[in-house]
Parts: C-alpha cells; sequence; structure tokens
C-alpha cells in the first residue's frame, strides 16, 4: 500500500502492485498537505491547511487522534523512527513535537522565523530537524524538543530534508537550485549539491546512503554520489518533477510531476514505469 495527500481534502490509500485505490480518509476540512505511514505500517499520519494532524488506522480507514494545536496549516510531519512520536510543521513558523499514542503535546519548537517547511527524524530519534522559508534547517533534540543548532548556507526556502540510514548525515533541499549535505550531530556543512535550473523539491537517500536522490521544478531527478567528491548523474524531461522517493526496500520509486498532477510508480533498477495514478 502507499498513501497520497489531496488538495480536495482527503488522503487515499492504492494498492502498489496494481495501482488501485483501496480506500479513502476523510475528516479534514481543508486540503490534505501531506501524508505518512507509520514504521509499522499501522497506521497513517495526515497534514492538513485545517491547523490539525490526524492519525488513522489503516486496516479499518477510521481516525484515531486529532491533533490540534498549531494556529495555522500544519505542512508536514514524520514519526519518530519507533512510532512513539510525532513531529510537526506548520506555516505558524513552529514545530510541534507529540506522544503518537495519546496525542498529548510534548514540547513546541520555536526558532524559525517564518513557515516550517520540512520536517524530519533521524533513524535513532535522538534528533529532529526542521526546514524553513527563513532559509534555515535546526536541529532539535529528538525526544524533549531542546534546541541543537541552526544551519545556515540556503539562500531560498528549504523545501524538503533527509537523514542517511547511518544517521550521521543530513541532506536539504532549497529553492535556491540546490541540496546541501550536513553531519546531523553538530551541522558543520559537508557540501553544497548544485547543477540543477530550478528549486530542489525533494531528496531521499538510497538505502546503503552511498548515493542521494534529488528531484527539482527544472523537470530532472539527479542522483549523487556522496562518498568522496560529490558528482551527479540523471535524466531531464520537460515537466516539473514535484517530489520523488523511494520504497523502503529501494526497489521501487514514486514520482509526482506536474503533468496533469500525475504520479508514477518507476523501477528503481531500470528506470521502467510500472503503473501511472491519476
Amino acid at each position: 500500500l502507499f498513501v497520497t495527500a489531496s488538495h480536495d481534502g482527503t488522503a487515499r490509500l492504492w494498492d502498489a502492485r496494481a495501482g488501485a485505490r483501496v480506500g479513502v480518509l476523510k475528516g479534514h476540512q481543508q486540503r490534505v498537505l501531506s501524508a505518512v505511514f507509520s514504521p509499522d505500517g499501522q497506521r497513517i499520519l495526515t497534514t492538513s491547511d485545517d491547523a490539525t494532524a490526524r492519525l488513522w488506522n489503516v486496516k479499518s480507514g477510521t481516525q484515531t487522534t486529532v491533533l490540534a494545536g498549531h494556529s495555522s496549516g500544519v505542512t508536514g510531519a514524520a514519526f519518530s523512527p519507533d512510532g512513539a512520536r510525532v513531529g510537526t510543521a506548520s506555516s505558524d513558523g513552529t514545530a510541534r513535537l507529540w506522544n503518537s499514542a495519546t496525542g498529548a503535546e510534548i514540547a513546541v519548537l520555536k526558532g524559525h522565523e517564518t513557515w516550517v517547511s520540512a520536517i524530519a527524524f533521524s533513524p535513532d530519534g535522538t534528533r529532529l530537524a526542521t526546514g524553513s522559508r527563513d532559509h534555515t534547517v535546526r536541529l532539535w533534540d529528538g525526544v524533549d524538543g531542546a534546541k541543537i543548532a541552526v544551519l545556515r548556507g540556503h539562500t531560498g526556502w528549504v523545501n524538503a530534508l533527509a537523514f542517511g540510514p547511518d544517521g550521521k548525515r543530513l541532506a536539504s533541499a532549497s529553492g535556491d537550485y540546490t541540496a546541501r549535505l550536513w553531519t546531523a550531530r553538530t551541522g558543520a556543512s559537508l557540501a553544497k549539491l548544485g547543477g540543477h535550473g530550478n528549486e530542489v523539491a525533494s531528496v531521499a537517500f538510497s538505502g546503503d546512503g552511498r548515493r542521494l536522490l534529488t528531484a527539482s521544478g527544472d523537470g530532472t531527478a539527479r542522483l549523487w554520489e556522496t562518498r568522496g567528491p560529490v558528482s551527479a548523474f540523471g535524466s531531464a524531461g520537460s515537466v516539473k518533477v514535484l517530489v520523488q522517493s523511494h520504497s523502503p526496500d529501494r526497489k521501487r520509486r514514486v514520482r509526482i510531476s506536474d503533468d496533469r498532477l500525475t504520479m508514477r510508480i518507476i523501477d528503481a533498477a531500470n528506470g521502467a514505469v510500472i503503473a501511472v495514478l491519476k
């Protein structure tokens, strides 16, 4: 299964093999901005312009918890690796930590100057990273929300974040046409990945952490070798790539582009299109 979020106010569950819809999650009052599975695959977390995040039972499709506290749209969210905590990012300029079982708020993460646009937990759950339209990335304690570091270098909005599988590196994607690599422990800058001709919309590490996938509004997705000198190779297209990510087993990737908001499931080994969802 995989899940999609839509401006029609719903999230939808799909069969990844057949490309068939198997469920619709209804409850949000405005656009649904993101949707993610819990690490055990039993729950789904959605966020919306209605200023809430919501938890759903995958098997029944029922809403179990409403996370209310933000004062404007919740732009993104992430589960901690053990599924015990949820992090949310909001256009109100804050991020928040929640207990995913009870819905209780653990901490309000303040420091960004404007819209928080990206959020990610490290693989061990000890770090939480947030990215903002204030051009910074910030590192926080993933358990209690304490401030750790401010990462400066981007000159545009930070659109997406991803930790490497070993938790030692953090990648960020930005509207300044670059992606960057940082150390996850201290926030020190490791590399600037330039070459895209438009904003970089998303980033994702390969399972072994040796490559980084970036997707851009210039119509290309690029793979970067991240061990040793950073280099890129990729393919160009005629449409804007909005987001791209790998399946957990790294055998497939999902690409969403703006050619009538089409989603494609792609074989990661040979680039063949497995299914097209419209």
